[in-house]
């Protein structure tokens, strides 16, 4: 079920309002340790996951000068997601498959997600305005316990037309993510 570490298929899925990342950019503290933030926005205080080092990628890239860059990233799989006495989250080398989820809210709205076949390793709420009046996005890191993990993303607040629902499968064996588009989301049981 778990995948090796490697760079071969990584997901990163972006449907109408609901994104599967499993390739986490990082930034670097000033005493030299990795770590990427999951939710915050407005007063709201970001969780910060710490990467441990052995995890740490890098790449190269061109910056807005044209001047190549190195920087530092890291894979959500072959990982272990650990939370220790302090109360900080890390990620270690392990066997776990993790994704990070992310569903925008409508204007002055919220959203939710839900899974089945995973587990939230963490969830936190991105606010887009200082007390979250102008929206409340909802995100955080899922471990995947299952072959086929079913996402079931829904947002409310001023839409303009565009979808509230969003239904998703990621299907591990095959490494993709098929969205099941016009679909209820109790119709998702029959596919099981």
């Amino acid at each position: 079920m778990c995948g090796v570490p490697g760079e071969g298929n990584i997901i990163e899925w972006s449907g109408e309002f609901l994104e599967i990342r499993e390739k986490m950019r990082l930034q670097q503290s000033e005493s030299g340790y990795f770590y990427f933030n999951v939710g915050g926005g407005g007063f709201n205080r970001p969780r910060r996951i710490w990467v441990n080092k052995r995890l740490v990628r890098w790449e190269e890239r061109k910056n807005w000068r044209g001047e190549k860059e190195r920087v530092p990233y890291v894979i959500l799989r072959g990982v272990t997601f650990v939370k220790t006495e302090k109360g900080n989250f890390v990620l270690r080398p392990g066997h776990d498959r993790l994704f990070k989820l992310f569903a925008e809210c409508g204007y002055r709205g919220g959203s939710t997600i839900e899974v089945e076949g995973a587990e939230w390793c963490v969830q936190a709420n991105y606010y887009h305005s200082p007390r979250g009046s102008l929206g409340v996005s909802h995100t955080g890191l899922i471990r995947a316990l299952a072959d086929r993990v079913i996402i079931r993303a829904t947002r409310s607040g001023r839409l303009y037309g565009k979808a509230s629902k969003e239904v998703v499968i990621i299907d591990l064996s095959a490494n993709k993510v098929i969205p099941l588009e016009d679909l209820d989301l109790d119709e998702t049981e029959l596919l099981e």
